[in-house]
């Protein structure tokens, strides 16, 4: 497309003028058609790939009009958008399926870990959240990013479709019943791994073997099904794993997301509903439970 929109410059600059502005005219916008050609033929990471070449004069207002910045999107919330929603109601990464049916579509390009963690940012911001960066404290982010999210706002094509899909999110959200997240994940910051008995019952079933490993690994799966939060900001793995590198354990943990099977997934789920209730949290209806339907506890998985 830019090599056409380069050849479609070119000609209009050797037809619309005879003489020597024609000539004119194209020494100065054929060269920089043809550049502007190669450069759109090659990968800028999100940047602007004009952002080397001078314009010539006259087209600069053109390329302003056209380009979208950043920081217009990320701060694309409008007066009276806002959503009744509490931030302690507000997950960390909103559901893979949920994010698949309704947002996927809205941040092209985008990793779908990173991208429902910044839907849940956005929720945020529709809850009240001014800045990116408040977004993150509110919802209580582990692996901040200090609010430095222009190369995610710079792949939405459409900020206000964005925005109206980060309303459905808040609308299914009130629609499935408030759960604390903030809550669980204060009392589940204390399993730091399920007891061998409780997980010997889960695994017998489907002859998985119980090792200390999985039983800390178990409550990270338990962690991130129940707060919305990535099993890796589990306090399972503050500090590292004694004669284990970080690499080993986070392969570990990627295997053990991969091989339970959801009989056993949805057993963990309520083992850990269960546990709360006994922390005094209340008993929470959580749609990841056994009696749902359609891959429930696996929407969540991040690894």
């Amino acid at each position: 497309m830019a090599a056409a929109v380069g050849e479609q410059l070119a000609g209009w600059s050797r037809g619309r003028e005879s003489g020597t502005g024609a000539r004119r005219r194209e020494v100065v916008v054929a060269p920089w058609a043809r550049r502007l050609a190669a450069e759109r033929q090659t990968r800028h990471s999100g940047r602007n790939p004009l952002r080397g070449i001078q314009h010539p004069a006259g087209l600069h207002r053109m390329m302003t009009a056209i380009v979208p910045h950043h920081y217009r999107i990320a701060g694309a919330v409008t007066t009276g958008s806002s959503v009744a929603l509490e931030f302690r109601h507000i997950p960390n990464l909103i559901g893979a399926d949920d994010y698949r049916n309704v947002m996927a579509l809205h941040l092209p390009g985008t990793t779908p870990v990173i991208g429902r963690h910044f839907c849940s940012l956005g929720l945020a911001r529709l809850a009240g959240a001014e800045t990116w960066a408040q977004a993150e404290d509110q919802l209580e982010t582990q692996q901040r990013r200090k609010g430095n999210w222009g190369k995610t706002t710079q792949k939405i094509p459409d900020p206000q479709a964005f925005w109206n899909g980060v309303r459905i999110l808040a609308d299914l959200l009130r629609k499935r019943g408030a759960i604390d997240y903030s809550a669980r994940r204060r009392a589940l910051s204390e399993l730091l791994e399920v007891p061998y008995d409780s997980l010997f019952s889960i695994f017998r079933p489907v002859r998985m073997g119980v090792t200390r490993q999985r039983q800390r690994h178990a409550a990270a799966w338990i962690w991130e099904a129940l707060t919305g939060s990535p099993a890796r900001d589990s306090p399972v793995y503050a500090g590292g794993w004694e004669g284990l590198s970080v690499a080993s354990v986070t392969e570990a943990r990627r295997k053990f997301h991969d091989r339970v099977p959801e009989s056993a997934a949805r057993a963990l789920t309520l083992w850990g509903l269960e546990w709360l209730d006994e922390k005094g949290t209340g008993p929470q209806d959580d749609p990841r439970a056994a009696g749902a339907v359609g891959d429930p506890v696996r929407s969540w998985s991040a690894h």
